[in-house]
């Protein structure tokens, strides 16, 4: 059990690194915007661009890590990537330069989810909510501090150099996943698609709705908050409240998991979801950030138990592969959000680009209403 929590640990510490390089552009978008002399649209393109690599390739790396029994080595090889990146995009000197980053970018979030959710739950079977909330923590910790570190460095010593300071943190997430985690004796079996049953496709569509959502609103919030006059720290600093919300959301959602059910957990979700981004965008006064840390707490929830969902519905050996496939499919889903609200930004204004996502969460109700509770 000692090395288990350092395993935990470690992955907890990894899963905020990886998800604060996953987030590390759209906090510096508004100097993006004005350095390469972007539209929304366009600057909704680079964060396609960013996302669409992970998205496509997402489910098959969790299929051959977990056939060749190289789910911690795949966690290395993505972070190495992130590490990578970064030089590159900060020496990028056109904005097709600054798309070839960025899905270089992309590889680096190919690897982790997946295997970290093998992991844990090989590792924790008979509490694997608790224990994937808590490392749900570490995720949404990264994309808080995200806009908050990358802002800060950004105001100090400009956007280009600033991303460079963040390849140190990745490096001992490298070594400490190297050190204290072990690989499960399992293996995958049939295929990737041999997990892509009828209930993982619908787990897939539920589980792209809150992904859809969030990306919205971080993609498009710092340009929102900066555009009415703020500077980029605390434009930055402002919308990081959607993502930090996500601290308390992710072990809440898995913990009540354990209790009430996966299912519920996306009912209440969309819920809260459906009341509270037109909440958002109708009140213009300081409640209007309570709505968005509520909305940044119901989208959290689902991150956990929709992993676990996709492990426990997949056939056997098949959990990193499911989780690919789910965690795939809705980033594939939220790789075209950026383009699309950045064209509704363009021609009608930021309100109407927030308030067009109040649609999905009543669309996802449905969807989660065919999927079968599962018996843990």
């Amino acid at each position: 059990m000692k090395f288990s929590n350092k395993a935990i640990s470690s992955l907890t510490y990894a899963h905020l690194i990886n998800d604060l390089y996953f987030i590390v552009l759209p906090p510096l978008l508004p100097l993006i915007i004005e350095d390469f002399n972007l539209s929304y649209f366009m600057a909704g393109i680079l964060l396609f661009a960013s996302t669409i690599t992970t998205a496509l390739l997402q489910p098959f790396v969790g299929y051959y890590a977990d056939t060749h029994r190289v789910r911690k080595k795949a966690i290395i090889a993505g972070l190495a990537f992130f590490i990578i990146s970064l030089p590159i995009i900060g020496a990028a000197k056109s904005f097709i330069n600054l798309i070839l980053a960025a899905m270089f970018m992309g590889l680096g979030g190919t690897t982790y989810h997946p295997q970290a959710t093998s992991l844990i739950s090989n590792m924790f079977r008979n509490h694997r909510g608790k224990y994937m909330g808590i490392h749900g923590v570490g995720g949404h910790l990264g994309t808080s501090l995200g806009p908050i570190v990358v802002g800060a460095l950004a105001a100090a010593i400009g956007w280009r150099l600033g991303i460079l300071l963040l390849m140190l943190p990745g490096i001992v997430a490298m070594v400490a996943v190297w050190l204290f985690t072990q690989e499960p004796e399992t293996t995958g079996e049939g295929g990737v698609w041999g997990s892509f049953t009828r209930e993982i496709l619908l787990l897939c569509i539920a589980s792209l709705i809150p992904g859809i959502i969030l990306r919205g609103f971080v993609a498009f919030l710092p340009p929102y908050y900066y555009s009415s006059g703020y500077n980029i720290f605390y434009a930055d600093l402002i919308s990081s409240i959607v993502l930090v919300a996500g601290v308390m959301g992710q072990p809440a959602g898995g913990w009540l998991s354990d209790r009430i059910g996966r299912k519920r957990i996306y009912y209440i979700s969309f819920i809260l979801l459906g009341v509270f981004i037109p909440a958002f965008v109708f009140i213009q006064t300081l409640s209007s950030l309570l709505a968005l840390f509520i909305i940044g707490f119901a989208i959290a929830m689902t991150f956990p138990v929709g992993l676990l969902f996709a492990y426990e519905l997949a056939p056997k050996n098949q959990g990193g592969s499911a989780v690919g496939l789910v965690f795939g499919s809705s980033m594939l889903g939220t790789a075209f959000i950026p383009p699309i609200i950045g064209h509704i930004v363009d021609n009608f204004g930021f309100d109407i680009g927030f308030i067009s996502l109040a649609i999905f969460p009543y669309l996802g109700m449905v969807v989660v209403h065919l999927i079968p509770e599962v018996n843990r």
